[in-house]
């Protein structure tokens, strides 16, 4: 059986936040996760030596221990001290591990925090040649582990994916169908596709309806495309500001994951290094799926 996502890299910073998106990820196993790779990224440009091997025992060890809690909830996970910028030594790592997919946190501390939200995030959004998943940390709060795991296992049931056409939204729309499969193949539940579409209010009357017309056109056509795919699909054309509308219909649509594409115009115009997908991954109460 082919499994979209077998390996992960997932940096923390070691908060409980951290720990708990942790266990998120780890509810992944029942899509065929099976190995997370821990990773820390330790800077010790400017540190004396002493200083350096203190900081090197300590993220160590706060590592194994980390891992250790979270193997024993049924995924392997290796622990991988990282050194230089956050960025690079992330991509890296990414690289280096042959990883399907970065999962991570938002809105952490130290060099987290900047993972998808920063300057770290250009660089990641831009360069990773992988998926990477953003589960908030206002998601995880106060919640129970294996609530969180339970969760993840149905990450599929109800995905919101915004388009623009484009070919990078194409190709998170394929990444979303592939998806689709491996629920099916693991009898994970899958209930619906909701596709969407916005038309920015701020345009004049004029261009709007244009825009309007081509958007359903090209909205009809994908669900046919969709149904001959047997993947149950809605589609919805929207108008108003793109990141209120996207937050909108997740919320009233119950959707499980929104899931973007990177690089594309209109609404993912500015995707993971830009203000719209900024604002949707900080707003969203999802977890948020960016494909490359």
């Amino acid at each position: 059986m082919v499994t979209i996502f077998s390996k992960a890299v997932f940096p923390t910073d070691f908060s409980d936040a951290s720990e708990r998106v942790l266990a998120y990820a780890s509810g992944l196993k029942g899509l065929g996760l099976q190995e997370i790779v821990l990773v820390n990224v330790l800077d010790t440009r400017g540190l004396e030596s002493p200083v350096v091997a203190q900081k090197e025992r300590l993220t160590r060890l706060q590592l194994e221990q980390m891992a250790e809690r979270a193997g024993e909830r049924g995924v392997k996970v290796t622990p991988k001290l990282l050194y230089g910028g956050a960025a690079n030594a992330i991509l890296e790592a990414a690289d280096k591990e042959e990883a399907d997919v970065i999962i991570t946190g938002s809105h952490g501390k130290r060099a987290i925090d900047e993972v998808l939200l920063g300057s770290v995030s250009e660089k990641v959004g831009r360069e990773s040649d992988i998926p990477v998943l953003i589960v908030r940390y206002g998601l995880v709060e106060d919640r129970d582990p294996e609530e969180l795991m339970r969760e993840a296992e149905s990450v599929c049931a109800r995905v919101l994916h915004p388009t623009d056409f484009s070919e990078y939204s194409n190709r998170a729309l394929q990444l979303v169908r592939d998806m689709k499969g491996e629920c099916d193949a693991r009898s994970k539940p899958w209930n619906e596709l909701i596709v969407v579409h916005v038309v920015d209010g701020d345009l004049d009357d004029e261009k709007k309806e244009l825009m309007k017309r081509d958007g359903r056109g090209k909205l009809k056509k994908l669900k046919n495309r969709m149904d001959k795919a047997k993947v149950p699909c809605e589609t919805i054309l929207a108008v108003g500001d793109p990141v209120a509308e996207v937050v909108r219909l997740a919320g009233e649509h119950d959707a499980t994951m929104i899931a973007l594409g990177s690089h594309g115009k209109g609404i993912v115009s500015e995707t993971i290094v830009g203000s719209v997908s900024q604002n949707v991954i900080r707003m969203a109460n999802k977890p948020v799926l960016v494909t490359h």
